[in-house]
């Protein structure tokens, strides 16, 4: 090593945990293990393999650059990355401005649900990230406020803001409920999903293959709260309506994983319509999302209509997403502007996916108009009543056909499918 002495300290913080600090401790001896025994391989290698010594030393380099979960540029990387800007800028003698948020607060999210449960969000933006920006498209990154609290939230959005900063044409979407809703089923794995009805029955009377499906971590049991999942109305189990799954579990003296077995056991003839709801959400999540410049809302729900064909079905979110969305960014929280909330429900959407003839008002747009009470405008459906129109909505016109009148459905339908 020509001589040299390395001098390299370390510091580990003083309020860790002893299993922290021998984690720590080990996960440190193993990098300096790698890194010694690398130096020690570029030396060998230095004479007659020099080749193999300079892509040694670009995979080295790019390594020390790159952060190992995400993939994406590091804390090293960005004070390079300064550096270069700040000398450019003192070269062409232009001003400099420089934001820097540190979101380092994800420790008790992490500690209750697992490392591994907050690492798996991160890197599914992340990944999202990277392949938008190497194929060089428009990245739309839908429901980015993941189900696992307000660090996992702002740090995935971090990540959009980063990418945006560097150029990427990139924003994302929320939709407006702090529930999501899927079917009971969603708690098998695949294999138990793809049996026909006989082969399911077996399969979730048997106490074997019970067994087996456990250790699947479904969309139901990735949160580790069966509390937070609630099964809807259904004829096949009209007692258990609009009660949350442990509960349940525990009225049957059963393990939460076992009663929904059975539940779907039972509900064999109609597993469609066993839904749950899965309470995921914080309005303190999606206050800072909506805030952000780079979201728009969506309504993640069937178009629906409360006459016709339609008039039976239901989603949570058709008849309230746009409602709730005024509702609770302009009159109650405050945080956006009337102009900017029609905004983002208007013209902000209909650019992201590339509508120029939707979303604003002049001549030879589509004439898709809504006229509306801001002070009554709102969202009237409810979790367990979700078809209700919204109050305040005056006027509605939809490709220049007058659909609402004074509050009332003229009977008249001008909606088309939309081709690009």
């Amino acid at each position: 090593m020509g001589g040299e002495i390395v001098l390299i300290r370390v510091a580990i913080e003083s309020s860790a945990s002893a299993p922290e600090l021998a984690a720590r401790s080990a996960a440190l001896l193993l990098f300096l293990g790698g890194l010694v025994g690398g130096v020690l391989r570029l030396a060998r290698l230095a004479g007659a393999h020099r080749p193999t010594v300079q892509s040694d030393v670009a995979a080295l380099e790019r390594a020390a650059l790159t952060d190992s979960l995400t993939g994406l540029r590091n804390h090293r990387a960005f004070h390079e990355d300064l550096k270069r800007e700040i000398a450019r800028r003192n070269r062409i003698g232009t001003p400099f401005s420089l934001l820097m948020i540190d979101l380092n607060r994800l420790k008790q999210i992490n500690d209750t649900l697992g490392h591994q449960v907050g690492d798996e969000r991160i890197r599914a933006v992340a990944e999202a990230i990277r392949t938008g920006d190497r194929a060089g498209v428009r990245l739309q990154v839908s429901h980015l406020v993941p189900r696992n609290g307000i660090e996992e939230s702002r740090r995935c959005i971090d990540l959009v803001e980063t990418a945006q900063g560097r150029g990427q044409d990139v924003a994302f979407d929320m939709h407006t409920r702090t529930f999501g809703l899927t079917n009971l089923y969603a708690a098998l794995p695949a294999w138990a999903l793809g049996a026909d009805k006989q082969e399911l029955e077996a399969i979730l009377g048997d106490a074997a293959r019970r067994g087996a499906m456990r250790t699947h971590r479904s969309i139901l049991s990735a949160g580790n709260d069966w509390s937070r999942v609630v099964l809807l109305d259904s004829e096949a189990w009209p007692d258990y309506g609009r009660r949350d799954l442990a509960s349940i579990a525990d009225e049957r003296g059963q393990d939460p994983l076992d009663a929904v077995y059975d539940l779907l056991l039972g509900g064999l003839d109609e597993l469609e319509k066993l839904m749950v709801i899965i309470h995921a959400y914080s309005e303190e999540q999606q206050r800072e999302a909506f805030a952000h410049p780079l979201c728009v809302p969506g309504s993640d729900a069937t178009t629906l209509a409360p006459d016709g064909r339609l008039a039976h079905a239901f989603f949570h979110g058709a008849y309230t997403w746009a409602a709730w969305f005024w509702r609770f960014m302009v009159r109650d929280e405050g945080l956006l502007t009337a102009e900017d909330a029609i905004h983002r429900l208007t013209a902000q959407p209909a650019e992201r996916i590339g509508l120029s003839d939707r979303g604003v008002l002049r001549e030879g747009a589509r004439a898709d108009v809504v006229v509306f009470d801001p002070t009554r405008f709102g969202e009237r459906g409810t979790v367990y009543e979700p078809n209700l129109l919204a109050e305040g909505m005056r006027h509605v016109v939809v490709n220049g056909v007058p659909t609402l009148r004074d509050g009332r459905l003229t009977g008249e339908r001008a909606g088309i499918v939309v081709r690009r």
